[in-house]
């Protein structure tokens, strides 16, 4: 009977485990000094080894042969490949979910082992087990007999509970190079007499994406037809685009040509490539040329052949880096929500248009010189950036337009243009700029606040202090249009406000407004509120009497009058 290649090839020991090297070394020192775990916790994305390395574990543990263990021909360690060893126990979590075959594993555990000296369980999938039944295994996990050894295998490890993490020696399975798993599958081809090309392999290396049985199962798909393998074979049976079409597309969105990106989709598709891998392949395309356009030897970074690098380099010294950001995010995002889509196709279109319309506003199609500036990051500056017709079009990710702003000619000191309404009325316009507290700021206050006494009443001297104010704490903007400084005596200064919300405002901040009052006129008074907007009509001239009357209702809220 057939078996497939993933099947045939294996490995039997610990030497033949590929891109697990830190893994490997864990195991084989805990081997050599008798020092294994008693529950072990195998966790990464599929094809990259768990279950393999778990039964190669169990052959160690169970070896009989001399050296190095395993030594896969000893009949322990025969009996284990051939799933003839009856110490060795796989469980499937995700066709028992439920606590009754846990509580029928741990009735089992207690038994001796027949045969060799551990009782292996390796439970796959084990993120599938429901919560009672993690928590049945709880107390056999954390105290099992000494001869048992409990393996676990997931692939989605945040599924598992803290307690069962707790309990178990994690080791996480990082994914396969594509150098290992191009030199996998030439040790393969070469054992079955399959002629392969290396940009062939190389192709299905990429699309495995890190996974040693996923390209396998490739391979054994592309070689079915013959024992011949070309790259535009793998291509055909993968439905991926050539570097030739790709760069092609690249153009057209670099010059806003819509229609042609669409027609060039539409041909891809009705030779039969798959929108999905289209996506994934356009996406690589543009990561591409963001490492050709750094990297000064690119070819062995992306593994392919010198000519195909050379039109990566070439294309990418005419593409600019903003195109490249926004078509990696487009086509990410687009590739996120095909998972879930029935029309991946209108997706990618309309992906491509977004991409190719984004162009057309000076960012595609323009070199970049590079200038190096010593001890900082190096500055590019665009080339043939033209301004249309004045204007300047803020452009959103997804490549719609916002509203176009115009130019303004900014003021030396960066501040934007404001129009003080103080100018209308003939005042001096007030500098709303953060001031530092110094003793020379406050000398000039003091100077400008007597220098113009003799303006209506003391508004300057107001507008100076709600100006500090307002510096340290901007939320106390009413200040500036709902109070007005109606007097000032030897004892308080007095504020007319409009509205109770203003009034709240001035009794949270009292202390603030006092201080910068001090500052200002270099007089300690305190704030005294004169209710209501006839408070602002009162002057120097009230009584003694209207003062004492104001302070009355300030302190005990009764309006009284003294005759």
């Amino acid at each position: 009977m057939y078996t497939a290649i993933y099947r045939d090839f294996r490995p039997d020991d610990f030497s033949q485990i590929i891109g697990q090297d830190h893994i490997v070394k864990i195991l084989k020192n805990q081997l050599a000094n008798g020092q294994t775990g008693h529950a072990y916790l195998f966790c990464g994305t599929r094809g990259t080894g768990k279950t393999t390395t778990a039964r190669i574990l169990a052959k160690a543990l169970n070896c009989t042969g001399e050296g190095e263990r395993p030594c896969c021909r000893c009949q322990n360690c025969t009996d284990i490949k051939n799933g003839n060893f009856v110490d060795v126990v796989e469980i499937d979590a995700a066709s028992n979910t439920g606590v009754d075959s846990i509580r029928d594993l741990k009735d089992r555990v207690s038994y001796a082992p027949f045969v060799g000296r551990y009782k292996v369980y390796i439970i796959d999938e084990v993120h599938m087990l429901s919560k009672q039944a993690f928590n049945a295994l709880l107390k056999t996990l954390e105290e099992p007999p000494e001869h048992v050894v409990f393996i676990l295998a997931t692939t989605e490890v945040q599924q598992i509970p803290a307690t069962i993490l707790s309990r178990c020696i994690r080791l996480d399975f990082r994914r396969v190079s594509e150098a290992d798993i191009i030199g996998n599958m030439k040790n393969i081809c070469q054992a079955r007499g399959i002629n392969a090309d290396d940009d062939a392999l190389a192709l299905i290396a990429t699309n495995a994406d890190g996974s040693v049985r996923d390209s396998l199962t490739i391979l054994e798909q592309c070689v079915a037809g013959g024992n011949v393998l070309t790259r535009d074979d793998a291509a055909e049976i993968l439905g991926a685009v050539g570097i030739e079409m790709l760069t092609e597309l690249t153009e057209r969105i670099m010059c806003g040509d819509v229609a042609g990106v669409l027609m060039d989709l539409n041909q891809a598709i009705e030779a039969g490539r798959d929108v999905r891998q289209i996506m994934r392949d356009w996406l690589s395309h543009f990561r591409n040329l963001l490492i050709s356009k750094y990297v000064e030897d690119p070819a062995r970074l992306l593994n392919m052949s010198t000519g195909n690098a050379q039109r990566l380099i070439d294309q990418s010294r005419r593409v600019s880096t903003g195109l490249i950001d926004r078509s990696i995010r487009e086509l990410s995002a687009t590739i996120s929500d095909a998972r879930w889509s029935t029309q991946p196709r209108v997706l990618l279109e309309m992906c491509a248009v977004r991409m190719s319309s984004g162009s057309m506003t000076g960012t595609a199609g323009q070199t970049e010189e590079v200038q190096f500036v010593s001890g900082a990051a190096p500055v590019r500056k665009p080339q043939n950036a033209q301004i249309p017709d004045g204007r300047d079009q803020i452009r959103q990710p997804s490549g719609g337009y916002m509203q176009e702003n115009r130019f303004q000619q900014l003021p030396p000191d960066n501040r934007p243009l404001q129009q003080d309404m103080g100018n209308m009325s003939g005042r001096p316009p007030v500098d709303r700029r953060p001031q530092m507290d110094t003793p020379e700021n406050r000398r000039q206050d003091v100077q400008q606040a007597e220098g113009n006494a003799d303006e209506s009443d003391t508004s300057l001297v107001w507008r100076n202090v709600v100006s500090r104010v307002m510096s340290k704490k901007p939320s106390l903007l009413r200040l500036e249009n709902h109070t007005s400084l109606s007097e000032i005596d030897d004892a308080a200064f007095y504020v007319a406000v409009d509205d109770k919300i203003t009034l709240d405002r001035i009794n949270d901040n009292r202390e603030l407004i006092e201080e910068e009052f001090f500052s200002v006129t270099g007089k300690r008074l305190r704030l005294t509120e004169a209710h209501g907007a006839a408070g602002a009509g009162k002057t120097a001239a009230r009584s003694t009497a209207d003062r004492t009357a104001d302070r009355i209702h300030d302190v005990l809220g009764i309006d009284v009058e003294i005759k």
